[in-house]
This record gives structure tokens, sequence and C-alpha cells, in this order.
């Protein structure tokens, strides 16, 4: 099956499962996007529906992982230290010795 018909085929139900775990529709419609450019190298070996939904499914269920994953890496680097989130926050300047 060619990733066109896949993609085809199967995009709206992908998105609305990563839509059910993700609020943010842009980072959903990435996610999705991201699935899609990992399975177009390997869609050429599947041909029952039955599997590529599967294995569909399991990509994608991976990508929402790997971006709460990514995320709470993200929040723990910026709460981890309160000085350099405050600094980011406000463009805090450094005042000269004098």
């Amino acid at each position: 099956m060619e990733i066109a018909g896949i993609y085809t085929e199967f995009q709206r139900s992908l998105l609305t499962y990563v839509r059910t775990k993700i609020r943010s529709k842009e980072d959903a419609e990435d996610i999705l996007q991201n699935v899609f450019a990992k399975i177009s190298a390997n869609a050429d070996s599947l041909s029952e529906k039955e599997k590529i939904q599967n294995w569909l499914f399991t990509v994608t269920k991976n990508a929402v992982i790997d971006y709460y994953r990514t995320n709470a890496k993200r929040r723990t680097l910026n709460s981890a230290n309160p000085f350099l989130n405050n600094c980011w926050k406000k463009k805090a300047r450094i005042q000269p010795r004098v």
C-alpha cells in the first residue's frame, strides 16, 4: 500500500486519537506529520490492512509518549533553576559592580 493511500485512509482516525491525548491542535498535527514521515520509509513492506492499522496506531502512540517525555524534560529544566527561569522570562540584566 502506498503512503498516499495510507494517509487518506487513516489520517482522520489517527488525528482524532492524537487529539484525545494532546490538547494543542498544532502539536497534534505536528506529531501526526512526524508519524507519517517515519512510516513513509517502511510503508511498502506492509500489505494487510489490519497489520497496517495496528502498526500505525503503535507508531502514533509512541510518538505521543515521546512528545510528553520531551515536554517533561523541558519543564524539569525550566523549573530546576529558578534564577535562569526568571532570567528567561524577564530578560534580566546583570548590573555591573561598582
